[in-house]
């Protein structure tokens, strides 16, 4: 992360997600596992738990 170690985003659909890389990364709490997998259609980020749409 450039400037800051946490951030919030807006996705495509409205929602935010808020991203810290203070101690590794985490993803609305979630932990990044493994970072910049290459796939055809882009780039995964695996995490360990499954984020959930809130309302």
């Amino acid at each position: 992360m450039r400037d800051t170690a946490q951030r919030s985003y807006r996705t495509g659909t409205g929602a935010t997600v808020h991203v810290d890389g203070t101690d590794g990364v985490t993803v609305n709490g979630a932990r990044v596992v493994t970072a910049d997998i290459a796939c055809t259609n882009g780039v995964i980020h695996a995490i360990d738990t499954v984020l959930l749409p809130t309302g």
